[in-house]
């Protein structure tokens, strides 16, 4: 049983270190303000919608060819 107490102890430590990041995370965000320089920072990515996208010619993901080759 001692795995196990491990396995929890490594496990409460990366949940706390996720939580840390995301908290952190929500404080950028909130002191960018503006959409404007939360894109300038990388916090946001503008995404197109779906049916622009499609528009477009950029709805690759559902006509998407296996690279795997045999």
């Amino acid at each position: 049983m001692r795995w196990m107490r491990i396995d929890f102890r490594e496990e409460r430590k990366w949940k706390t270190a996720l939580a840390y990041n995301l908290a952190h995370a929500v404080i950028d965000w909130h002191e960018a303000g503006t959409l404007e320089e939360r894109v300038h920072r990388g916090i946001c990515v503008l995404w197109k919608p779906l049916q622009e996208a499609a528009r477009d010619g950029d709805s690759n993901h559902s006509h998407r060819k296996s690279t795997v080759e045999d």
